[in-house]
């Protein structure tokens, strides 16, 4: 159960990407594992407190990417230096990996003051949902993070909607602002045989 990342360099000044990527029977089995579809809450992720706020404490986030990010937060603490405001960066990754690159990319959003990255994209591909509305609500209400993330989905992939349940299906509207559901954030690429859409 582990991530690994990559870091890409196009000099001079062209920009970086960092892809993310665990192996894929890391998604599958952990996934399937009651234990790894939980919430982790904000009392446990205090390297995500930045998302709390007074009117909105109960952030919570999925436990195995949130395990696979703390597992390489001291390499990774390191690496957000590496970067500067005249550096375009896309933080990409597939699967968990891509959940991974979300938690990073919001990680450089908080450091923006102090790091100076202005051109950021986070781009996943097949990434499970990842946080609750409380997460949702907490990029949403900064407009400039929310436009940083597109999530591609295959309605091939089974990853996408491993987190989401039948009930969720068949939720009504006041449910699923419960804290314990899974939202997206971002902005989603469907695509299919048919075509694709963008939310």
């Amino acid at each position: 159960f582990s991530a690994k990342y990559q870091v890409y360099d196009y000099p001079p000044t062209k920009g970086s990407i960092i892809a993310f990527v665990c192996s894929p029977n890391c998604a599958v089995n952990h996934l399937q594992e009651e234990e790894f579809r939980e919430l982790v809450s904000s009392d446990a992720i205090t390297s995500f407190d930045f998302l709390c706020t007074k009117s909105n404490s109960s952030v919570s986030l999925h436990k195995a990417a949130f395990t696979l990010f703390a597992s390489l937060e001291n390499e990774l603490s390191l690496l957000k230096h590496q970067f500067t405001s005249h550096q375009p960066l896309i933080v990409t990754g597939h699967s968990l990996g891509g959940s991974v690159a979300s938690l990073f990319t919001l990680w450089l959003l908080d450091s923006l003051p102090r790091y100076g990255v202005q051109r950021l994209l986070c781009i996943t591909f097949g990434s499970p949902l990842l946080g609750n509305n409380g997460f949702q609500k907490a990029i949403s209400e900064r407009s400039a993070w929310s436009s940083c993330f597109l999530h591609v989905v295959s309605d091939k992939d089974p990853i996408p909607g491993f987190l989401i349940s039948e009930s969720d299906h068949n939720a009504s509207a006041a449910t699923l602002t419960t804290p314990t559901c899974y939202m997206p954030f971002g902005t989603y690429l469907f695509c299919s045989e048919l075509g694709f859409s963008c939310f």
